[in-house]
């Protein structure tokens, strides 16, 4: 069963680079319907409000230290892909009730990943998230990206 802790500072618990935080367990399809377990850690900062981070921590191993894969996928893209197949490129999510997870497939140079994460952690997730900045009113300060890019440049 797959189990999420979604976490907000605000509420008394500490989060680094997130303001909300999941953590839950999910399958990692590795070939004719077998799976590993694989920790996935869903974060969402105010700061970055487009963006969710899917960070992938493992413990390493012999010549191997800890660490983790971070990819970041749009909240748009997420939320879509709980009601109907979306992405394009190296993300696509797609749902499948019947089964009670969301597939997030994960596309890269060295191949591509297929996950099931629990649907109803996910959502959990994403009402979290909403709960902070609703969607459609996330923005950035134009002026000021702008102008550091213009500093880098001149």
């Amino acid at each position: 069963r797959h189990r999420c802790r979604c976490v907000r500072p605000d509420r008394g618990a500490p989060v680094k680079r997130a303001d909300v935080e999941a953590s839950m367990e999910s399958r990692l399809l590795v070939g004719y319907g077998d799976t590993v377990r694989q920790p996935v850690i869903l974060q969402y900062a105010k700061a970055d409000p487009f963006a969710v981070r899917v960070v992938f921590p493992y413990s390493g191993g012999g010549l191997i230290p800890a660490g983790e894969v971070e990819w970041i996928v749009s909240r748009d893209l997420l939320q879509a892909g709980m009601e109907s197949a979306s992405g394009v490129g190296d993300v696509h999510i797609w749902p499948l009730p019947h089964r009670g997870v969301v597939a997030l497939q994960l596309t890269s140079n060295d191949g591509t990943a297929v996950l099931e994460l629990d649907a109803a952690a996910v959502e959990l997730f994403l009402t979290s998230t909403e709960e902070l900045v609703t969607s459609g009113s996330e923005s950035h300060d134009i002026d000021s990206i702008l102008g550091r890019i213009f500093a880098v440049s001149s």
